[in-house]
């Protein structure tokens, strides 16, 4: 269960994370992208939190994710660090509204990371969309 809900969190922030880059692709998705435009700042905190949680969850049990399963554990590690990274993006404007604002020190560094993974959001919402995609058919496959 964690592992699909996983992929599709993924999805899902892919597809807000890489938007410009998908309706200039394909015009007609725009008016389902605008309906999730609303909630990104939730859906990228929701995936920031998950995201960290799966990223604990895959550190403490790497050796035997690797050892089981090596191309699950691989593939879980790189989907807790790619939504991690999406959900920060998408949910930066929340955060810096209602968390980063109380500190000056937190907001540097938080606008610190966003400088440098803002230019490669379209990559890392495709890579999300990826992910996801493999991790449904991994799911099924080991």
């Amino acid at each position: 269960m964690f592992g699909i809900a996983l992929a599709i969190t993924l999805i899902l922030c892919g597809v807000l994370a890489a938007a410009n880059l998908i309706i200039a692709k394909r015009p007609d998705a725009a008016a389902a992208i605008e309906k999730l435009t609303p909630i990104r700042g939730w859906v990228g905190l929701f995936a920031l939190v998950w995201g960290l949680w799966a990223l604990l969850t895959c550190v403490l049990n790497i050796g035997g994710l690797l050892k089981a399963t090596p191309i699950w554990g691989i593939t879980f590690l790189a989907a807790a660090l790619v939504q991690s990274a999406v959900g920060f993006l998408l949910c930066y404007p929340l955060l810096a509204k209602h968390v980063f604002a109380k500190s000056g020190t937190a907001q540097e560094h938080a606008a610190g990371l966003l400088t440098r993974l803002a230019p490669h959001q379209a990559n890392l919402g495709v890579a999300s969309i990826v992910l996801g995609a493999w991790s449904v058919l991994a799911q099924f496959a080991f």
